[in-house]
């Protein structure tokens, strides 16, 4: 076969090639626009799927909506109750913390008090059974027990304290016999007079009052004296004169042959200090107690009188001394006598006379 025959026939056959090759593409154009149009409904049957499924979710939003901020405020108030359970955890904590050292303060208070209970049992074993005596002499309790059982106007000593004890549920080992008892008042009474005299002693200034009466046709003489005292109670300072009472206290009580005042004033001479202090008096009877005032402000002033002179003749020399007796006349020493003027050497011939001064 010649070349153009060959030409030709292969030229003929590229047509036909070209035309199903056209109708090739036309059908595969064609079947690509079915399946394009089949997946554009699908797509579109889809998207309306869709946007029915996003109609019912906007309308099921806007209907949760409400419960939404309704869950929101819940979270809030949930968060805010959270903190206030995280604040009071930490409170709740501390309060444990404290509680736990209060426990163990606790116990060891106890473990205390356990050793004084047993401390304290065996005291109180001590205690229920009373001795009076130490090394076989009375104690001060003893002693002040049977003082105020006498004052009470107890009878049986001994079965009062017996009695009593029983009653308490407590053993004696032994009663204080009645001369005993007898002793331990006189030496209260000695006691307080010494306490008397010196809180007379500590006090700037101090009462006496006195008061008679017959028994059985014998004068008995009463003498009370009325002080400041301080209050002895423990934590007072007692020097501090501040805190002192007044108080009137017994002092003695004692036979006199009559109720003069004479006689008064001879049974309350003490020494020049218990004058020196004496501030006021007070008796039964005025005329005899106006004597014995009196009586009373002599000796008062004498005994002030010498105070002043030894005070002055301490700052004084001896030649001071002489100085000013020899100023001191005849008249001066009977007006100190209580007497009416008259010559000494008429007084008492045995007396020489120096001067003005007498020897």
């Amino acid at each position: 076969m010649s070349s153009v025959a060959r030409h030709r026939s292969s030229r003929g056959k590229s047509l036909k090639e070209l035309h199903s090759l056209g109708i090739d593409s036309k059908r595969e154009k064609k079947a690509l626009q079915r399946k394009a149009r089949d997946e554009k409904k699908k797509y579109l049957k889809e998207i309306e799927g869709l946007q029915v499924t996003l109609e019912e979710n906007s309308c099921v939003i806007s209907v949760l909506e409400p419960e939404n901020s309704k869950l929101c405020l819940a979270v809030t108030k949930l968060e805010e109750k959270l903190s206030m359970s995280s604040a009071t955890v930490s409170t709740l904590r501390e309060q444990i913390s404290s509680l736990r050292k209060t426990i163990y303060a606790l116990e060891k208070q106890v473990e205390r008090l356990k050793s004084s209970l047993a401390t304290s049992r065996m005291e109180l074993k001590k205690l229920l059974v009373w001795d009076p005596t130490k090394k076989g002499i009375y104690k001060a309790s003893a002693r002040k027990l049977f003082c105020d059982l006498k004052r009470a106007g107890c009878c049986n000593h001994d079965l009062a304290v017996k009695s009593c004890a029983a009653a308490f549920g407590i053993r004696v080992k032994r009663v204080m016999s009645m001369r005993t008892g007898g002793r331990c008042v006189r030496e209260g009474g000695i006691y307080g007079l010494m306490q008397l005299g010196c809180e007379i002693k500590n006090a700037p200034s101090f009462g006496e009052g006195s008061d008679g009466t017959t028994v059985r046709g014998v004068t008995q003489e009463s003498c009370s004296i009325t002080v400041s005292v301080p209050s002895y109670e423990p934590g007072v300072d007692d020097t501090d004169q501040s805190t002192w009472k007044p108080v009137t206290r017994f002092a003695d009580v004692a036979p006199a042959l009559d109720h003069t005042a004479q006689r008064q004033f001879e049974g309350s001479v003490e020494l020049d200090d218990y004058f020196r202090k004496q501030g006021f008096q007070h008796m039964d009877h005025a005329k005899d107690g106006k004597k014995k005032f009196r009586l009373s402000k002599e000796r008062k002033e004498r005994v002030v009188n010498r105070d002043l002179a030894k005070e002055k003749m301490s700052t004084m020399t001896v030649d001071d001394i002489l100085r000013e007796s020899e100023k001191i006349s005849d008249a001066d020493i009977l007006k100190a006598a209580g007497k009416k003027f008259k010559s000494i050497t008429e007084m008492s011939p045995s007396l020489t006379v120096v001067g003005s001064a007498s020897v």
